[in-house]
């Protein structure tokens, strides 16, 4: 979840401060300059908890895959759902909706 966070803060940086890039391009743009961060930390925590199977203890093991096969599946689905619910769901809807609500449209 603060991978997300992550994403949508620099994302918002990106869209004030690049006026001149398409909505799609600032998209493309915040999932290249985070790639690298993300994957550093979810590597650096996917090892702690790989560490944890040279436990003696079966429950430690079973934790310790769990939560890597679960950091790893994360990592992938953040940046092939992320891009994709950003381009869907664009700004200009939102604030389309949310104008229509405010002159009782809708």
């Amino acid at each position: 979840t603060s991978i997300i966070v992550h994403l949508i803060v620099r994302f918002k940086d990106n869209e004030r401060d690049c006026h001149n890039l398409k909505y799609n391009d600032i998209v493309f743009l915040t999932i290249t300059e985070m790639i690298i961060p993300i994957f550093l930390a979810a590597f650096t925590t996917i090892i702690g908890f790989i560490s944890l199977l040279f436990a003696k203890i079966l429950p430690v093991i079973n934790l310790g895959l769990m939560m890597s096969l679960s950091i790893i599946f994360s990592v992938v689905f953040i940046f092939i759902f992320f891009p994709a619910f950003m381009i869907v769901f664009k700004k200009s809807k939102k604030i389309r909706f949310f104008t229509l609500l405010k002159q009782n449209i809708i």
